[in-house]
């Protein structure tokens, strides 16, 4: 579907951002439709041209964030070839570098995702998981070659990795103290000194 200007995808891609925004200061609960609508312009008739509901709003929100950062970690890691240290931190320096730039999305997720229907909260799990487990496998994999501590529990690591950097979302303001860069790097830093053998 094309809109009058021919320009469907990228006023799709604003009013998806605008309602990324007000499900993090307001919630999903507390976010009308007309609310998204007056943030980017338009007529509360017209966002439906865009999106079926906003239930189906957030789904697709999350999917495509999800997506994204999945192929992202997924990418950060591959360029690290085989060693596991250097894997751990492009995977930690990619989820803060990503809850840094736009902390609303995981915030999002955090705080709203109960508001899914049943498929798609499963489907949003899903990937959650398959992100989850790249975190683990890299884990895994530097325990086992001895650059990772014996004791180390990788699921548990993944699960306070993944924390510390969601937790980003709910302090971090761009353009304060610290950079992005630099916020990411010392998260990996921190995570990867916890996990040294």
């Amino acid at each position: 579907m094309v809109d009058h200007n021919g320009n469907f995808v990228a006023r799709r891609a604003e009013i998806y951002e605008a309602a990324a925004q007000l499900f993090h200061e307001r919630g999903f609960d507390g976010t009308s439709v007309h609310d998204i609508a007056e943030r980017v312009g338009l007529l509360k008739g017209s966002l439906y041209h865009y999106f079926g509901s906003k239930e189906q709003l957030l789904f697709d929100l999350l999917h495509e964030d999800h997506e994204t950062s999945l192929a992202d970690l997924l990418t950060s890691a591959a360029e690290a070839a085989e060693d596991p240290e250097a894997q751990l931190r492009a995977a930690v320096v990619s989820a803060a570098m990503s809850a840094a730039v736009r902390p609303w999305r995981p915030a999002t997720f955090v705080h709203e995702h109960r508001y899914l229907v049943q498929d798609h909260a499963r489907a949003i799990m899903q990937i959650r998981r398959a992100y989850e487990r790249c975190f683990v496998d890299i884990l895994k994999d530097g325990k086992r070659k001895g650059v990772f501590r014996r004791d180390m529990d990788p699921e548990l690591v993944a699960i306070a990795a993944l924390s510390l950097v969601n937790a980003i979302a709910t302090w971090y303001q761009p353009g304060r103290k610290w950079s992005a860069q630099f916020l990411a790097e010392s998260y990996a830093d921190l995570v990867h000194a916890s996990v040294r053998a």
